[in-house]
């Protein structure tokens, strides 16, 4: 198996004639909840079948999302760690002074982030990696890009 890239150009758009190039991570599908607990049964799971495998899976999340709205912060070990961050209205601080900060109208949306231990921050410690160009995804690329600039008729 390989992990699946294209090369991507980008422009800087202080200078325009400053271009760099860049490999971009390509997926060729997503897993799903079932087929990645059938997957960790298949390969991993002594005695768990992909059913049991897929309810700790589903366990699991709902005790970090519990977690999370308690306040707290889910260490997964060398997973890695869930936390909240919020994303709120700015105001200047007379105005904060003059009438408050109303969490429930000025908190505009919390997200889930998840910080990687540092043994998952990097596939190339978990042995050889193997990479393939995905030719197919620039193929389709400048096909979109060719009939954007073809005049419509």
């Amino acid at each position: 198996m390989s992990i699946f890239y294209t090369i991507s150009r980008n422009t800087n758009l202080a200078d325009r004639r400053k271009v760099k190039v860049y490999a971009r991570a390509q997926s060729t599908h997503t897993m799903s909840k079932s087929q990645i607990a059938r997957y960790a049964a298949d390969h991993y799971g002594v005695n768990l079948d992909h059913n049991n495998v897929e309810n700790i899976i589903e366990m699991l999340f709902k005790s970090i999302i519990d977690n999370l709205k308690e306040g707290r912060q889910v260490s997964l070990g060398e997973m890695g760690t869930f936390y909240c961050h919020l994303n709120s209205e700015s105001m200047d601080e007379a105005t904060f002074f003059e009438k408050g900060f109303n969490a429930s109208k000025q908190i505009e949306d919390v997200k889930i982030k998840w910080r990687p231990s540092k043994q998952m921050k990097s596939l190339k410690d978990y042995g050889e990696l193997k990479f393939q160009r995905c030719s197919h995804v620039e193929v389709r690329k400048a096909k979109l890009k060719e009939a954007k600039q073809r005049p419509e008729e």
